[in-house]
């Protein structure tokens, strides 16, 4: 009866060297503080994150309180949006993976195209119809990006507005194993240690 603590040990100490996963994070832009309809450009480093033509707006001032800025805020006071409707983006040095973001348009309706890049390779890309009426949660579970392109139609009156960003930073560029086929090829050792045990001297 030695062998099944020493297999349980084993198991133990594999499903502790299995890598930790932080849970994804979700960017709400609640953090900085322009005054009501007023706007900032985000900084670099932001989350985590190097921001291209993005500006964070008050979505509550008198001047944007019909819009799609108030419409497509989700959560807090605050929404990001593309300065002048311009093509926009945001980037890391390392690998990410992009899961959804709420997503509207601020003046006009259109269709919004988003492309996805690992390292300096076109890999993804997603056209998506918004509206200014309300929020769309976009589901994209892009794996392994290092940046991300947003174009709203490249003119004034067509900014897209973002809130709860949700992205996982410490996603690993490639698959890996669930920890599940961890466990099952763990256990498979685990057998064939008790029955390479068992076997009798030759």
């Amino acid at each position: 009866m030695k062998t099944l603590p020493t297999a349980t040990l084993l198991l133990a100490l594999a499903a502790l060297a299995l890598p930790a996963h932080a849970a994804p994070a979700v960017i709400q832009f609640d953090d900085v503080l322009p005054a009501p309809g007023q706007y900032r450009a985000i900084g670099m480093g932001y989350a985590d994150l190097n921001w291209d033509n993005f500006y964070i707006i008050n979505s509550s001032g008198a001047g944007v309180a019909d819009s799609g800025y108030a419409n497509g805020t989700v959560s807090g006071g605050n929404v990001a949006f593309n300065g002048g409707g311009k093509d926009a983006g945001f980037s890391r040095s390392s690998a990410f993976k992009l899961l959804s973001i709420s997503l509207a348009k601020a003046w006009q309706a259109g269709v919004v195209h988003f492309d996805g890049y690992v390292g300096d390779t076109l890999t993804y890309q997603l056209d998506v119809g918004l509206n200014t009426l309300a929020p769309a949660a976009v589901v994209f579970n892009w794996a392994g990006v290092s940046k991300v392109v947003f174009n709203s139609g490249n003119r004034q009156f067509q900014q897209l507005v973002l809130d709860d960003v949700r992205i996982d930073l410490a996603a690993p560029p490639l698959p890996v194993p669930e920890p599940e086929a961890y466990a099952m090829l763990l256990a498979g050792l685990g057998l064939l240690g008790l029955l390479a045990r068992r076997r009798p001297g030759v």
